[in-house]
């Protein structure tokens, strides 16, 4: 006899409707947790961030916060500061609010750890209620999105507006910017097209501002780090002929294998003008080369603690006499290191050409000088220094700017050009005029002439 199988029943599919519904809550779990955890790395973060601004504020000496409050939530916190901003007797008190949503969907409009919207307001209601009136009733934007990684990248847009008070006005153009960090990097860039100032029947106009800039630090207490930064403006007039182009001042700072630092600021000016002047390609490059990085760090860090405990009011600290050999133990340590000072360029152009100075300074003796030598004489120092500068121009440009220089007219400089030449102090090359001088072991040389001691 054989029995038949029971029929199974067939198969429910499960109902998408309940998958629908248990995918959701996944999730919405997973989002939660995530979210739970990225609150928690959010306060962590800010507060972090709170420390590194309010170091950076401090060490300006130009602002500093004095009060902080973080108060968390689960979906979005909330951050509250007071910034004190500008010289101490006039201070200006502003309240800065960061309304915090947190991720990893903050906001349910990017993927993000947090997305952070800041409102700085002035503490005086009287000039919070100018400032306003003055952009119109509209508000500066300032939006800061921090990646999952821990990066941050922040935006900020400043309407346009204008500030009248009596007869004097300010208007400026929209002022937009970034600033990004990620790890030790951090690079910015900000413009501001135009900025008018006008009063007393003169009007000062400012086109074209421009701050650019990108640094890596070795760790966060690196006081030093590498990297360029350039500040521009195309062109400041101020009526009756008053007026210059092409501004800029960048900087660059570097490591030499690790050991040693270095940095190079440059001025140019494209073109000056005043009444019954003119110049142009003015030029001022300097630079520091060979510094010994360690103790100049430890430097550096000594006069940042100096510089805050003055703006805190604090009277000025009695150095033990561990920390007096500390620090002189590093300012030898930087002198020993044979750093060079010098000025890379020095000019200014001419109708006829153009006229270039450059000079350099070193240290290559200093290993010999002990601290208590050091302390008793720095005078000491001058025995291994050694100085070279070299002034160069065609005749006829050197005779423009001495010139301006000395506008004595038959009696000046510029008609004396060939006695100068005579007595040695210059030197015709061709074309050209070359003063060359030289300083080193005690003794001043010009072009080759022995001037004596020093």
């Amino acid at each position: 006899m054989t029995v038949s199988p029971t029929p199974r029943p067939p198969r429910k599919r499960p109902s998408p409707v309940l998958i629908g519904g248990v995918t959701v809550a996944l999730i919405a779990g997973a989002v939660a947790g995530a979210t739970a955890v990225s609150s928690t790395q959010t306060a962590a973060m800010m507060n972090g961030n709170t420390a590194t601004m309010r170091q950076a504020l401090e060490a300006t000496g130009f602002a500093h916060i004095t009060e902080h409050q973080y108060q968390r939530g689960f979906m979005s916190s909330t951050e509250t500061m007071t910034v004190l901003v500008g010289p101490d007797e006039d201070r200006v008190k502003l309240k800065v609010t960061n309304r915090i949503q947190h991720g990893p969907l903050p906001g349910l409009r990017t993927l993000a750890n947090a997305v952070i919207d800041t409102d700085v307001q002035f503490a005086d209601a009287k000039v919070q209620a100018a400032f306003e009136k003055a952009l119109g009733g509209k508000r500066p934007e300032i939006r800061t999105v921090i990646g999952l990684t821990g990066s941050t990248s922040t935006s900020v847009n400043v309407p346009a507006g204008q500030f009248a008070d009596g007869a004097d006005m300010v208007r400026w153009q929209p002022l937009t910017g970034t600033y990004r960090a990620s790890g030790r990097t951090t690079d910015l860039n900000f413009a501001l097209p135009t900025v008018t100032v006008s009063g007393d029947g003169t009007t000062v106009s400012v086109n074209g501002v421009r701050l650019s800039g990108k640094t890596t630090k070795r760790d966060a207490k690196d006081p030093l780090g590498v990297g360029d930064s350039a500040f521009t403006i195309d062109s400041v007039s101020a009526g009756d002929g008053i007026g210059a182009r092409g501004i800029r001042v960048s900087s660059n700072a570097s490591d030499a294998g690790g050991q040693f630092y270095g940095g190079t600021v440059k001025y140019d000016v494209g073109s000056v003008s005043v009444p019954g002047l003119n110049l142009k390609n003015l030029q001022l490059h300097v630079s520091a080369r060979h510094l010994a990085r360690d103790p100049l760090v430890r430097l550096a860090r000594a006069f940042e603690a100096m510089q805050q405990d003055a703006r805190q009011g604090k009277a000025t600290p009695t150095l033990t006499k561990a920390q007096e050999d500390a620090l002189m133990a590093d300012v030898l340590a930087l002198l020993q290191g044979a750093p060079v000072i010098a000025v890379d360029r020095l000019s200014v152009e001419q109708p006829s050409g153009t006229v270039t100075l450059d000079a350099v300074a070193t240290l290559p003796d200093a290993k010999g000088i002990d601290a208590a030598t050091l302390k008793a004489s720095p005078e000491v120092l001058l025995a291994g220094l050694n100085v070279r500068a070299n002034l160069i121009g065609r005749e006829q440009a050197v005779r423009e700017l001495l010139t301006l220089v000395d506008p004595g007219g038959r009696q000046g400089l510029a008609a004396n050009l060939s006695g100068l030449v005579e007595a040695g102090m210059l030197e015709r090359r061709g074309d050209n005029l070359n003063a060359t001088l030289n300083y080193g072991a005690g003794r001043v040389t010009l072009n080759g002439q022995d001037l004596g001691a020093f």
